[in-house]
């Protein structure tokens, strides 16, 4: 079944501009099970208005490399474990869906490689000003 094969279901697909439908009624399939192999092999729809390949925003290409590539359970930086880490992009900012041009970062190491200083922040608490550390530092008591 040729179908089944992804480079051959590519190229019908996007090189021969072939259609689910026009594939589907050569194999006396339904569009349906030609649209199942397509997202099977990863293989985007050209109706998928979402999908603008390299085009697509900074926020687009995280989402995907974090539902794909999982993060870890510590930073790759500092090695402490930490319930929130964020993708950082190692290649000044030139967004690919490479995870090799990424790393899994706290929120201070990921500053750090942003060249942001970490300084704490203050709020109001009440009638005090309380530093984030502080805050932190103070919840549970």
């Amino acid at each position: 079944m040729a179908y089944k094969n992804k480079d051959w279901l590519q190229d019908q697909y996007w090189n021969k501009n072939r259609s689910s439908i026009k594939i589907a009624s050569e194999f006396s399939l339904t569009p349906q099970a030609i649209r199942y192999w397509l997202r099977k092999f990863g293989i985007p729809r050209r109706g998928d208005s979402t999908f603008k390949g390299d085009k697509a925003k900074s926020h687009t290409i995280h989402a995907w490399l974090r539902n794909k590539y999982p993060p870890p359970e510590e930073c790759q930086d500092c090695g402490k474990i930490k319930p929130r880490l964020y993708l950082a992009n190692l290649k000044n900012h030139k967004y690919t869906r490479n995870i090799e041009d990424y790393k899994y970062l706290c929120f201070d190491c990921h500053q750090k490689l942003d060249g942001y200083p970490i300084k704490p922040y203050r709020f109001k608490k009440g009638k005090e000003n309380i530093s984030n550390i502080d805050h932190w530092r103070n919840r549970g008591k």
